[in-house]
């Protein structure tokens, strides 16, 4: 199984509001793109692919912040036709506070993997760059 990857880092301007935003899980659904519903932990989208809307299920099945090294993990289980992402992110505030540093790793399975693969992989990409877009545009306004 390989792994794709996908990592950055945006500046903490207040490092309080940044705590708190992360440490709820539902802000950090919330600035998923495109979700048409929200349960706990699960999730409908509406995306396009190839210019047709394509509807995609989501399972946020791990959501911890460790206090002491301030790291936060988080596990989605992105399921289509054919296909299933499995999408793991962790971000870790700076020790001194001024900068997120996040890297996400994710893998495509499914029947139609190989088929869809590069669709698969430039749509999440852009749903990560988007999410953590979110999450930095909310954390310094």
């Amino acid at each position: 199984m390989s792994l794709n990857r996908i990592c950055g880092r945006f500046s903490v301007l207040d490092l309080v509001k940044t705590l708190q935003f992360i440490g709820d899980q539902n802000n950090f659904v919330g600035c998923i793109p495109n979700i048409v519903s929200a349960n706990e932990n699960t999730f409908k989208a509406k995306v396009k692919a190839l210019g047709l809307p394509l509807t995609v299920k989501g399972e946020l099945y791990k959501y911890e912040i460790s206090p002491e090294t301030l790291i936060l993990t988080v596990g989605l289980r992105v399921k289509t036709t054919g296909a299933v992402i499995d999408i793991i992110t962790r971000s870790k505030v700076k020790e001194d506070g001024s900068q997120v540093i996040w890297d996400t790793q994710y893998n495509i399975a499914g029947p139609l993997k190989i088929l869809l693969k590069p669709l698969l992989e430039s749509v999440t990409e852009q749903t990560v760059v988007d999410t953590i877009e979110c999450i930095k545009l909310r954390t310094t306004s």
